[in-house]
């Protein structure tokens, strides 16, 4: 499966605190079976993960990192940004709302 890079932009800021289920859990999505993830968090902006995450389409690796950062945060994704180079494969999909 092939690995895809992005970033997701949440739909608030994230703490410190809100990254420890990740921790915790060992859902950091760092597990080579799940990719990884940096995020940032604090400040006056959303936050922002950025994923290299596994899958068969970016479709796949983007619901992937998503649905993790929600079932573990409560954080919903709002946007996702990639590399010109593959924007080909987002047509369609600019917004997740």
């Amino acid at each position: 499966m092939r690995e895809w890079e992005f970033t997701l932009i949440l739909d608030r800021t994230l703490t410190e605190a809100d990254l420890q289920p990740f921790a915790e859990l060992g859902e950091d999505l760092g597990d080579p079976a799940n990719g990884s993830l940096g995020s940032t968090f604090g400040g006056a902006e959303p936050s922002e993960c950025h994923c290299f995450t596994p899958g068969v389409s970016l479709l796949d690796a983007v619901i992937r990192a998503a649905s993790a950062i929600y079932e573990h945060l409560g954080a919903r994704t709002v946007r996702i940004e990639v590399d010109e180079e593959h924007r080909s494969d987002l047509d369609g999909l600019a917004t997740v709302a």
